[in-house]
């Protein structure tokens, strides 16, 4: 038998030591009858043993991500604001009774759609570790099923909108067009889902149009909504370069735009208009971004959009009178820039004296 055992261990495990192929089941033996008294001595101990109810207070919650099947990259938690913890029972011999909270801790893993759902998690007995050996039987865990405020870092796309004040841009000038990205007009940001959920574009800071007279470029910031300030929340680029065209306004003078008065009207003492000085004036005009080339057309077809008035309705005396002209646009593609003259002069009697 032992000539067989020999040649069967020679011939199958061949890289063993000459020592242990020649007793390799004599060593086999021994090591599980050893085992075996082993157990039964340790059972017997443990049987003989009186172990105590205790209850660990604060024991810590370790979350951990886990990916489900069909996920391929994992994934990062937020970090929770306040540690949940839980209470855990256990039997342990006399010697352990003084195990404390920071002996052990439960691990809580926990998957996507469980923190996209807010479902409570459920603690599970062999997910309690031990930072040293203890011999303990029976553990609860109190509260068995907890509610966590979870969330987990994602990545999305947004697009970049420019702010800007066209007011700021130089009288003459104007902006052919909106202000774009150089680089294109989305940009990357990351950080805790619930936070980004509401986020689908950035606003840059203010686009300087102060003084600008022609096509310029410039790096302003991202700016991050309120709500995601106080977040761990990135923006990649943090800058971007805008790519701003000015263009230089068109402007169309007509000299013979009416002169209109405003005057009081009714009672007895109504005043009319004897004479206008100038009757007709000259006024310029700015064509704004968006105009259908409307320039070539006559001064007389403006005249009903375009308004050169003297305002006189609070006179209520007869007399000659002189003012500013006041001016407007009903088209907001013409902006009035000037009138020439300024003033005008305008002579009022009573409509009595008419009659």
């Amino acid at each position: 038998m032992n000539q067989d055992g020999n040649s069967w261990s020679e011939k199958n495990l061949p890289h063993m030591p000459g020592i242990i192929q020649r007793n390799f089941w004599r060593l086999l033996f021994s090591f599980l009858f050893a085992f075996l008294l082993f157990n039964l001595v340790h059972k017997n101990i443990e049987d003989d043993t009186e172990y105590h109810r205790i209850t660990v207070n604060d024991v810590a919650i370790r979350v951990v991500p886990e990916m489900e099947d069909g996920e391929t990259e994992p994934f990062k938690l937020v970090q929770l604001m306040e540690n949940p913890k839980v209470d855990v029972t256990l039997s342990v011999p006399e010697y352990e009774k003084e195990v404390k909270s920071k002996d052990l801790y439960l691990e809580c893993p926990v998957t996507k759609k469980q923190i996209d759902e807010n479902d409570p998690v459920s603690f599970k007995v062999e997910n309690l570790k031990f930072r040293r050996g203890i011999y303990f039987r029976d553990p609860k865990i109190h509260p068995p099923v907890l509610s966590l405020d979870l969330d987990y870092y994602v990545e999305k796309t947004v697009t970049v909108k420019p702010d800007f004040n066209t007011d700021d841009i130089m009288n003459g000038y104007s902006l052919e067009d909106v202000p774009i990205p150089v680089d294109g007009t989305s940009v990357k940001i990351s950080g805790p889902k619930r936070v980004l959920a509401g986020i689908t574009q950035l606003k840059t800071d203010k686009i300087p149009l102060e003084n600008m007279t022609r096509d310029f470029t410039c790096s302003v910031k991202l700016i991050l909504p309120v709500e995601a300030r106080d977040s761990d929340v990135k923006v990649s680029p943090e800058e971007v370069e805008m790519a701003v065209k000015i263009k230089k306004n068109l402007l169309h003078t007509f000299d013979q735009i009416p002169l209109r008065v405003l005057t009081g009207t009714g009672g007895a003492n109504q005043l009319i208009i004897a004479k206008i000085n100038p009757e007709k004036v000259s006024v310029t005009v700015e064509e704004m971004p968006g105009n259908n080339s409307r320039q070539h057309q006559k001064t007389e077809e403006f005249s009903d959009i375009i308004h050169a008035v003297l305002d006189l309705s609070k006179v209520t005396e007869a007399g000659e009178y002189s003012d500013v002209i006041r001016f407007w646009s009903d088209d907001d593609q013409f902006k009035v820039v000037r009138v020439e003259p300024r003033n005008a002069t305008v002579t009022l009697v009573p409509a009595a004296s008419q009659q």
